[in-house]
């Protein structure tokens, strides 16, 4: 499977009304693929080949992400679920997706103390202003609350998951 990622994403907010308003690079194994772009109106992406590639690269990578990436299902609501297939236009938006909760994780570990109770939910605690007395601070809520997991001293990509699956909690 290729390493697809996005590089140089600009994302508005105020912008976007039923789909995300954006712009970004496509990189396919390490090389510029194509830009991408959406105004934020309900339309599709707009894909615009990079130097040396062509709207038939953009196709056969369609095709390979097809065969190649498991289904996405969804909830339609009243305990229905349905299916569709990855392309280049959804899994970007899966990429970008990503790339904000990766962005807010960044942010957020840089001010406060993140940690998941016991029940799963995620609890955030603004740093103290005399940064020296964070170790302190971390291990009296892991006491007070019988907290195990300080998403500040995991990995990056730990803490992500675990900020997502905090997110999808009922």
């Amino acid at each position: 499977m290729k390493k697809i990622e996005l590089r140089k994403v600009a994302l508005s907010k105020t912008l976007s009304e039923e789909t995300p308003a954006y712009t970004a690079q496509v990189w396919v194994d390490g090389v510029r693929f194509c830009d991408v772009s959406n105004h934020g109106h309900g339309g599709c992406d707009m894909q615009y080949p990079a130097k040396g590639k062509t709207h038939a690269d953009i196709d056969a990578l369609n095709a390979e992400i097809k065969a190649t990436y498991p289904k996405e299902s969804y909830d339609f609501g009243a305990g229905q679920r349905g299916e569709y297939e990855l392309d280049l236009e959804a899994l970007c938006h899966k990429l970008l997706d990503r790339w904000e909760i990766e962005k807010d994780v960044k942010r957020d570990l840089r001010n406060k103390i993140m940690f998941v109770k016991p029940d799963g939910k995620l609890y955030q605690v603004k740093l103290p202003a005399d940064r020296a007395q964070t170790p302190k601070l971390v291990e009296m809520i892991k006491q007070k609350h019988g907290i195990a997991k300080v998403l500040n001293e995991l990995p990056f990509e730990d803490a992500v998951a675990a900020y997502e699956r905090s997110a999808v909690l009922p």
